[in-house]
């Protein structure tokens, strides 16, 4: 995973600013994960959230281990596009 320059569309994260990684497709399909968006898929390190970059929006897809979720894959089902700031 590399660090993005994005900022995490959760509302977890509102008001803070942390780190973002971008997530290898082989990482998430390693759990299972399919989809074509996740050539485009980033991770906030801090609330775990998993959102591809759509356009203008950044959609959530889930959640990748976190100390709130937990190890492993939660998904978010039917994702909640947020516009970028």
């Amino acid at each position: 995973m590399t660090q993005a320059s994005t900022h995490c569309p959760s509302t977890a994260c509102k008001g803070v600013d942390p780190v973002q990684e971008d997530v290898t497709p082989e990482t998430l399909a390693g759990v299972g994960v399919m989809g074509a968006w996740l050539a485009h898929a980033h991770r906030c390190t801090s609330c775990g959230c998993v959102y591809s970059s759509e356009g203008a929006a950044d959609v959530l897809r889930g959640y990748f281990g976190n100390s709130i979720v937990g190890p492993g894959w939660r998904s978010i089902y039917g994702g909640r596009e947020v516009a970028r700031p």
